[in-house]
């Protein structure tokens, strides 16, 4: 009991001491004016901010025949050409919840109200007299900048101007925010650290304001969650975490207004927080809790199933490390371990304060250890770190002078490093333009309503180009779906790829769940499906008839064959191209061992197989792989249906009709899969 007491004093002397320390930082913000000279320097961070993204442009026309087609530019990544799309989809009045291009048959739908960045984008290029594209290309670089803002008034309030200055600055162009923002990187990236350090603004504001427009703050807060919420639509729990935690952080230690006040807030915020409730009820709990596993799920690289993780394919997904966050954050250890004793500093002397900073050193956490996209939320946590470091120095008295000029000189010597790496780190779109000109030339080859299968790295950029639809792509990519969207060009045989293909585009994953609970076992019903659909038509009822189907099945076995090889005649076209000549993580998938679990991994080839900054890319750790030597695995891939379409060309299997192969970079060949007798 004694110990409890104990505890129970020091925490309530510790909350005295945030309040102390709060009321001096109130002192400090609220009554300290910026002068002309902090706007000026605060106008000079947005510009460099700017610079550092935009400087690509010099590159972009030397290199301009890798850059642009039809004179206009090419995004630099692959999600933008989602948002592009819809934006364009706005601009046509062609925008719908049903989007008939994507996830081909079972199909994706669209948010409504539309994501934001595709709002802004239809509604710029109504006003500005540039293209759809152009604009694409700029509005990443102008808004990644605004960055500055945020981290400009947070430094203010934990370490004063000089902490202001220093976040600021070294923030805006810290390595890796400046390339999830660059130039082209059409994403959400560009606002996704803006929002919620705009957020821990406005509530470290109300925390340290005593006065009745402490709400006004509040009010700022709400709507920037929202806006948050509208911009980033992919990861909304993600948008109402990173948004609570800071307010409820403030609430427990920060807010204490008289008992009136209190008891009218209060009121007001469990009552919201029950109708709330009320409105999405026990299931859409539920749905939240599962999304927030499974996003999880995904960014640890946890067991999914029978189906891989497809996170290990992918190389944002993939751990940093250390090495990789100090170069990617401060581009040196020293100054890394200046940002670490300044966050050190302000969980010594105020951790109340420090708590706001939780969320952006757990991402960082999870960058280093899991998935590295994760960077740019730790890069505020390092650079107001590192501001508060230089404003404990600029404090000093002893050596006041020497001093002051060692942190002018090592912060001016960080930023400048900083900006001459962005201005020789020329980054080019990662799809060619001579890849782009081949999916604006399907559209012209095929019918409207023809399904385009191709690998789901395509998907987004294939609806755009092309106009086509799609099975896969960047938003729907499970492990199970990503299986069935190799299966066909890892496999050996031309019969299961089209067979499999043509039936995919009827069926879907939808279909095959269907076979999956008449048979009662997934692994039991993969296999069998392949079994059937590789034997073709003929075979078909007797496959069917050696698998033990549930009563539940509700289909006779020549029903089970109609729905194995559909009747219906949907154009399917096999879209390729040398990029999966390199990149073979496909494969792992394409191959991949329901039973056991694993897939077959084949080597990359010299000198191919570089990811982001020419670094390496691939699986990024030792795990599913087959036990398959690596002459094996050779083997099985130069026989893959992929390798004899794309490298041998073999234009006699019957199966495969070529349309357009005479590009090195592409191949567009027709899919023509075996159909029941209508006898």
């Amino acid at each position: 009991m004694a110990g409890g007491t104990a505890g129970l004093e020091i925490g309530i002397i510790c909350k005295n001491k945030h309040f102390e320390a709060m009321d001096r930082m109130a002192s400090l913000v609220f009554h300290e004016k910026f002068n002309m000279w902090d706007v000026v320097i605060l106008i000079i961070t947005l510009l460099v901010g700017l610079w550092v993204r935009l400087d690509n442009l010099f590159a972009w026309q030397d290199f301009a025949d890798a850059v642009f087609i039809n004179g206009k530019p090419l995004l630099t990544n692959f999600d933008g050409y989602y948002y592009l799309r819809l934006a364009r989809d706005i601009i046509e009045n062609s925008y719908s919840v049903h989007d008939v291009y994507r996830a081909v048959p079972d199909y994706a739908t669209n948010s409504v109200p539309p994501p934001l960045i595709s709002v802004i984008l239809a509604r710029l290029s109504l006003i500005l007299p540039f293209s759809l594209e152009w604009i694409a290309v700029i509005l990443p670089a102008v808004l990644g900048a605004l960055v500055a803002l945020p981290l400009f008034g947070i430094g203010w309030i934990f370490g004063g101007r000089v902490c202001a200055y220093t976040a600021a600055l070294l923030g805006v162009v810290s390595h890796d925010l400046v390339f999830r923002t660059q130039l082209g990187w059409l994403d959400t990236d560009c606002l996704n650290v803006f929002f919620p350090l705009a957020i821990t603004y406005c509530v470290l504001a109300f925390s340290i304001e005593n006065e009745k427009k402490r709400y006004m703050y509040l009010c700022c807060t709400a709507i920037l969650y929202v806006l948050f919420y509208y911009w980033w639509d992919q990861a909304t729990q993600v948008v109402t975490v990173l948004t609570l935690f800071p307010l409820i952080v403030s609430l427990i230690f920060f807010y204490r207004p008289l008992f009136p006040e209190q008891y009218i807030f209060y009121s007001i915020i469990v009552t919201s927080a029950l109708f709330f409730l009320w409105l999405i009820g026990v299931e859409g709990i539920l749905i939240i809790f599962r999304r927030i596993i499974s996003l999880f799920q995904y960014v640890s690289k946890e067991n999914m199933g029978y189906f891989p993780n497809v996170g290990f394919t992918i190389a944002e997904q993939g751990p940093a490390g250390l090495v990789e966050t100090v170069e990617a954050t401060t581009d040196s250890i020293m100054v890394f371990i200046f940002s670490a004793t300044g966050l050190a500093i302000i969980c010594l002397r105020t951790p109340g304060k420090a708590l706001f900073l939780v969320p952006y050193i757990a991402l960082g956490v999870t960058a280093v250890f899991y998935a590295n996209r994760f960077i740019i939320f730790f890069t505020p946590a390092i650079t107001i770190g590192l501001g508060v470091f230089f404003s404990q120095l600029w404090q000093t008295k002893t050596l006041r002078l020497l001093i002051r000029c060692a942190v002018v000189i090592v912060a001016g010597i960080s930023c400048l490093g900083s900006v001459y790496r962005e201005f020789t780190d020329n980054f080019l779109p990662q799809m060619r333009p001579e890849l782009i000109a081949g999916m604006e030339k399907i559209s012209k080859i095929t019918t409207k309503e023809s399904i385009i299968w191709a690998w789901w790295n395509y998907g987004y950029a294939l609806n755009y180009h092309a106009r086509r639809a799609t099975i896969n792509d960047g938003s729907v990519h499970s492990g199970e779906r990503t299986v069935y969207n190799a299966l066909p060009l890892a496999t050996s045989s031309y019969k299961l790829a089209a067979n499999f293909m043509q039936f995919y585009v009827i069926e879907g994953v939808k279909g095959l769940n269907e076979w999956y609970r008449a048979v009662g076992n997934t692994s039991k019903g993969y296999l069998s499906a392949i079994k059937i659909l590789e034997d073709g038509p003929t075979l078909c009822e007797q496959n069917v008839s050696y698998v033990n189907i549930s009563k539940d099945g509700n289909k006779s076995a020549s029903q089970w064959c109609s729905f194995f090889f559909p009747r219906s005649d949907k154009p399917v076209y096999l879209f390729v191209n040398d990029h999966l000549r390199w990149s073979k993580e496909w494969f792992w998938q394409g191959t991949w061992d329901v039973e056991k679990r694993k897939g077959v991994l084949v080597a990359k080839d010299k000198g191919f197989g570089k990811g982001r900054d020419g670094k390496k890319s691939g699986l990024v750790v030792n795990v599913g792989w087959a036990d398959t030597d690596s002459q094996k695995a050779a083997r099985l891939f130069e026989h893959s249906v992929f390798n004899n379409l794309f490298v041998k060309k073999e234009f006699s299997n019957g199966y495969f009709i070529p349309i357009k192969v005479d590009s090195f970079v592409y191949q567009v060949w027709e899919v023509r899969g075996d159909k029941m007798s209508t006898e």
